[in-house]
């Protein structure tokens, strides 16, 4: 972990994790944001993973990380902030505590001139004042893994309080999703909210999906218009309404490259 982050982590989507029973009970999954110098952006990576990976796999051998990993945006908006996110899934809150206090403690016991080498050496790749954090609680989870992700499908939504959020995405997408898994076509999938609430991110929920390759998004789409034409007008029509009475806006949707993965028991 970054110096200059201190107590920040990273963290993020739960691809290998259990059927989530109730949102309580999902992980904590916290999202590291950064920009890299012009240039620096596999000397970013490579500072992520040479400062962090001996911390995480001591966690993940513990159980309280239960995967961690570096994703790259592949289509960019304008004013974007970020060329790179550090996630890190953590099994609960008791699991953030652990790195909290594993990551102090290394602090401490390092000397003042390796503190001050591994600050610059961020400070090399890093542009000045990028870093923020988003935190989320993994809310539902499905279909099988792959093993390592080579994409991460993102959708985000911005849903009106009370809208029952989760139970539009069971009704309507976990068929088409599960469908999709089974078949090989995607990994597994699943739905997130803001755990810690700051600043105005526009969105409440995000929904994703892993895939080897960005193929996989062709067969997602051909099997959203299957379940739309076995449906009657009526039906469709009835579903458009459901989801513009429960959304504030309309959704938007990244994609991320997954360049550095680890998962609890099963390495890179």
């Amino acid at each position: 972990m970054n110096v200059k982050k201190l107590l920040c982590t990273t963290i993020v989507l739960a691809l290998a994790l259990p059927a989530l029973a109730a949102a309580a009970e999902g992980p904590i999954i916290w999202l590291s944001f950064g920009k890299a110098q012009r240039g620096q952006s596999d000397a970013y990576t490579q500072a992520i993973v040479k400062n962090n990976s001996s911390l995480y796999d001591k966690l993940m051998g513990e159980g309280s990380v239960l995967e961690w990993g570096v994703a790259q945006p592949i289509n960019h908006f304008p004013d974007m902030s970020y060329t790179h996110v550090e996630f890190v899934v953590f099994a609960n809150w008791a699991g953030v505590n652990s790195f909290v206090t594993h990551f102090m403690a290394g602090m401490m016991a390092m000397s003042e001139e390796e503190r001050t080498s591994t600050q610059a050496e961020f400070d090399a790749v890093v542009e000045p004042g990028s870093h923020y954090d988003v935190v989320e609680r993994g809310l539902f989870i499905g279909g099988t893994s792959q093993g390592r992700p080579g994409y991460l499908n993102i959708a985000f939504y911005n849903a009106k309080p009370g809208a029952d959020f989760m139970g539009l995405f069971k009704e309507y997408a976990v068929p088409v999703l599960d469908q999709l898994s089974t078949a090989g076509k995607i990994g597994t999938y699943g739905v997130e909210a803001l755990e810690l609430h700051g600043g105005d991110p526009g969105w409440t929920h995000l929904v994703w999906y892993e895939s080897q390759g960005l193929g996989a998004r062709d067969d997602f789409s051909a099997a959203w218009d299957a379940a739309e034409a076995v449906r009657s007008a009526e039906e469709n029509a009835a579903m458009g309404a459901k989801f513009e009475a429960a959304m504030d806006s309309g959704h938007f949707d990244q994609v991320l490259a997954v360049v550095h993965y680890a998962v609890a028991g099963g390495g890179e």
